[in-house]
Formats: C-alpha cells, structure tokens, sequence
C-alpha cells in the first residue's frame, strides 16, 4: 500500500481498488467490454470485527478468449509483482470451460485481484478491505 493512503479512508480505499482494475486491464494481450457497466462496481456491506459494520469494494470485468493465456497470465502476475502484490498463479482444469489460467495479487488495501483465462473468456476481478463506511454512501453503487 502507498504510504500516503489510510486503510480507514474509504476513497482512498476505493482508489486503490481501481487502479488495481486498471492495471491488470493495462496488460496486453486481452481486449475488454467496454460498455458503461463493464468494470461491474459494487460496494457491499462486511464487517470490520464481530459487530461493527463497514463497507468494502468489488469490481469484475469480462472479455472474449484470448489466444495464448498462460503467455497473458505470466505478464499479469510480472505486473502485479512489479506493482508490489504478493503473487500466486495457478492452472486448473474444468471439464466445463477447459483449462483455466489464473493470476491473483494480495496487497494492504486490496484484498484480492485476480485474473483468470479459460478457453471462453478472461475475467478481472477486484476486491478491497472492509473500512468504515456504508456501501449507501458510495456513488456508482
């Protein structure tokens, strides 16, 4: 996490979230709906301990099968290394969509981002901690 940005600050939280988004979808080699709705936000209601509630940020956008998705993987995570996330990739296969290829990164502010290519599309999709606030307050939501 940026020393200038406060865990309890939820635009600042927020910030994070999206430039997480941006950057995954900044690595080339896949092509991305574009349309208004297509980095599907949603704020949604957690808890910052057992009684307290809070707010964190969800993101997830979608594009058509890529050609070569462990070369497009393997760049994600070198991004997401670069930008300071703690990294994992992993192949899987489902008998359903083939085989599936996937980069997640775990930051401080982002709790997950991750993106998966299977034979049918690639997948972005981002989720930030829970921070003090209300998903009602947050515009877009």
């Amino acid at each position: 996490m940026p020393a200038s940005v406060s865990a309890s600050d939820r635009n600042e939280v927020r910030a994070v979230g999206e430039e997480a988004l941006r950057l995954v979808k900044e690595v080339a080699g896949a092509t991305w709906d574009t349309d208004d709705d297509s980095n599907g936000f949603s704020a949604n209601d957690c808890y910052l301990d057992s009684e307290t509630k809070g707010v964190l940020f969800q993101w997830s956008s979608t594009g058509p099968e890529i050609s070569d998705g462990a070369n497009y993987i393997k760049h994600v995570a070198a991004a997401l290394v670069d930008a300071g996330y703690s990294t994992t990739t992993r192949t899987t296969t489902l008998e359903r969509y083939g085989t599936s290829r996937q980069a997640v990164g775990r930051g401080d502010v982002v709790s997950a981002v991750s993106v998966a290519s299977n034979e049918k599309a690639v997948i972005a999709s981002v989720e930030t901690i829970c921070v003090p606030g209300s998903p009602e307050d947050s515009p877009d939501r």
